[in-house]
């Protein structure tokens, strides 16, 4: 469960979903509710009703926010752009596994997600944030960059906890979802095909992960 607060969506809130290549693919579809061919795995209305929805609560609105092989330093570049120019009132960032292939040192990433967060909250002092972290970086978990990954997704916690945000941690299930059902270590082939994109169960299960941390209207 939670170990901060949730991220409360009030009725006509609008969502920013701001990240890399995972979230402009939607792995937030299932979150808010929708379903396509390309992520629909056949069981997105077992969550008690959550999905039957058919979508957002009335007056409710997200934005896509994703762009490919962005890191976090080229969303602090830009954050008029990518985040407060939509004036949303609630953000979920979904950042860090491209620093972590392209081997960005902690204290860069460091300064580059409080950036982040302070450039919007100084543009927008009531937005609300939630940070989900690394996914994964290779299926084949311990892997070579665990190590990092913990670390990246260690400094958007406690960002998290020094602006009141949500860390909704989507690595630690991600590891105990991996040691149940790929005890053999592969690379891919089970939430991804290529080692870090969420396939279509992939993003089921990031969102179910993420799930717990977002209250909506009626939930």
């Amino acid at each position: 469960m939670p170990l901060l607060p949730k991220l409360i969506v009030a009725p006509a809130d609008k969502i920013v979903f701001c990240g890399d290549s995972i979230t402009f693919f939607g792995w937030w579809y299932h979150l808010i509710g929708m379903s396509n061919a390309a992520t629909d795995v056949g069981n997105v209305f077992g969550r008690g009703g959550y999905y039957r929805t058919g979508g957002l609560p009335p007056g409710m609105t997200f934005v896509n926010s994703g762009v490919s092989g962005d890191t976090a330093a080229l969303i602090a570049a830009d954050v008029a752009g990518r985040i407060t120019a939509y004036a949303a009132q609630c953000l979920i960032l979904a950042v860090g596994v491209n620093d972590v292939r392209f081997g960005t040192p902690d204290a860069n990433f460091s300064t580059s997600i409080n950036s982040i967060v302070d450039q919007a909250r100084a543009a927008q002092p009531t937005l609300k944030i939630a940070a989900t972290g690394v996914f994964v970086n290779g299926e084949d978990l311990p892997g070579a960059t665990e190590t990092d990954i913990l670390a990246k997704n260690a400094i958007q916690a406690a960002t998290m906890a020094r602006v009141s945000g949500t860390w909704a941690d989507v690595h630690t299930p991600l590891v105990a979802w991996e040691a149940i059902n790929n005890p053999g270590h592969a690379a891919n082939g089970f939430l991804t095909n290529d080692g870090f994109h969420p396939n279509a169960l992939g993003n089921f299960q990031y969102s179910e992960w993420v799930y717990p941390y977002v209250q909506y209207p009626g939930r």
